[in-house]
């Protein structure tokens, strides 16, 4: 889920976490990420980070999600 410091994502990361899910979400600050995995997200990943790209590949690789939300548009 992109904007994952949102309000919409943190909701979203709790009710899914909650039941079962595993939310993998993105931010743009790293200030961002510990408080994101204390509500149940279980990958938060910087997009702003030199190795997003593959840090992505490889968490998609590993959880193989079926569902995608954009809380952005």
């Amino acid at each position: 889920m992109p904007a994952g410091a949102s309000q919409l994502c943190k909701l979203i990361i709790g009710l899914a976490s909650g039941k079962g899910f595993r939310p993998i979400v993105t931010v743009r600050r790293d200030d961002q990420i510990a408080a994101l995995k204390a509500l149940g997200a279980a990958h938060v990943l910087n997009e702003k980070a030199p190795d997003f790209k593959a840090a992505l590949r490889e968490v998609v690789k590993a959880e193989q999600p079926r569902i995608f939300l954009d809380a952005v548009t």
